[in-house]
């Protein structure tokens, strides 16, 4: 039983020494970005940029770790990927700090959101938000 006890925790080593920590930009809107940076002591190697397409239709995300990968998410897969990030928040260590700007903005339309204030924008006046 203790060399299996052995052989995990070295799995465990090895998969940490594989985390690489990334540099986050959060595109608020056109030319208006909130950097995250990757933590302290530790260089990040790969920047990651996510922001609203152009079209207004996805969330574009940009990885650049030497070379350039773009790819864009719907949003039914952005409220998917809300949901999960939700989930794991309480599954991961404490660390790092909260852009401050980011979470204020993003307490505000959850409280909007939630209180059934969301407008949108095709809505005419006296018609009820789904």
């Amino acid at each position: 039983m203790l060399p299996d006890k052995a052989q995990e925790r070295r799995r465990r080593a090895a998969k940490k020494e594989d985390e690489r920590p990334a540099d986050l930009e959060l595109w608020t809107g056109d030319g208006q970005g909130a950097p995250c940076p990757a933590r302290q002591g530790k260089p990040a190697s790969v920047q990651v940029s996510i922001g609203r397409t152009d079209s207004e239709r996805a969330l574009g995300f940009s990885i650049h770790d030497g070379k350039t990968i773009n790819f864009v998410l719907n949003r039914a897969q952005v409220e998917t990927l809300l949901h999960f990030c939700r989930y794991q928040i309480l599954r991961i260590k404490r660390g790092g700090t909260v852009n401050p700007m980011i979470k204020f903005v993003a307490d505000l339309i959850e409280r909007r959101i939630g209180s059934g204030g969301r407008r949108r924008r095709d809505m005419a006046p006296g018609d009820k938000a789904r």
